[in-house]
């Protein structure tokens, strides 16, 4: 699949399917991207609310530049085994109920649909981009280990509908919140360069906080945290391609344990 907003540039993103995992294969700008995960929830819903697209009736016989198709508003492409597709959408028509599409470089229709609202989210490639530090959904966690330094903090395994201890003894601890916190998105990534190697590095020498999470297949994710200079940074082992610019909460609630 790829994308195009607002320029007769070349596109700005194309993404493709590997291992049922979507990842961004190329892009429009920042030529050292190392960490290629997309937001997946973000491509689906694309997909899926293609069939949403209901074509009204013929567009006006117009000049395509007039109707914001030429460029287009926003591209889309897509291809399947079978065949490829592709949308260039223009502007709202007259009625402010339909939207100015070609489809295939047919002639210009009239449509409407959810997927063009989503699709308005998508201002530049970095809107592609995996939302998360952990691509895991807390729900998908089963067990939790922290540490302080190199000082074991807190440990939760799941028990059915609740957490418990080494022991399966029940914790006071808000663990589905404590997750939703530290799985919440990053504020910004730091792709490769040198800056960032040596963000990496310090994260790796001494972290604030280590923090193991098994999922519900057995893998084991491993994340640091470490505030320099007034920022916080995440590291996912996972994904060493780039650091995290984290929320100041994220390394709040860990203080509270």
């Amino acid at each position: 699949m790829s994308t195009q907003t607002h320029s007769d540039s070349p596109w700005i993103a194309t993404l493709i399917k590997k291992q049922n995992q979507w990842e961004i294969a190329s892009f429009s700008s920042v030529p050292n991207l190392a960490d290629h995960r997309a937001n997946e929830t973000l491509v689906l819903h694309l997909l899926d609310t293609l069939s949403s697209i209901q074509v009204a009736e013929r567009g006006p016989p117009a000049p395509l530049s007039s109707l914001g198709l030429a460029p287009p508003q926003f591209a889309i492409r897509w291809r399947t085994r079978k065949d490829t597709q592709e949308i260039k959408i223009g502007n709202s028509a007259k009625d402010h109920a339909h939207i100015n599409i070609t489809w295939d470089h047919e002639p210009v229709w009239l449509a409407s649909g959810a997927f063009f609202s989503l699709l308005n989210q998508v201002q530049s490639w970095e809107t592609l981009r995996a939302p998360s530090w952990v691509t895991e959904a807390p729900d998908d966690i089963d067990e939790i280990r922290i540490k302080r330094g190199t000082r074991p903090l807190f440990y939760a395994q799941r028990d059915g509908d609740q957490w418990g201890d080494a022991k399966h003894r029940p914790i006071r601890v808000e663990v589905d919140s404590l997750l939703n916190q530290l799985l919440q998105p990053w504020q910004k990534v730091l792709d490769l360069d040198s800056e960032m190697i040596t963000l990496q590095e310090l994260i790796h020498k001494r972290p604030d906080y280590s923090i193991t999470l098994a999922g519900r297949m057995k893998t084991s994710i491993q994340l640091e945290l470490k505030k320099i200079n007034g920022s916080l940074y995440g590291l996912n082992r996972d994904r060493l391609g780039c650091v995290f610019i984290m929320n100041e909460s994220q390394i709040a609630i860990l203080k509270r344990i």
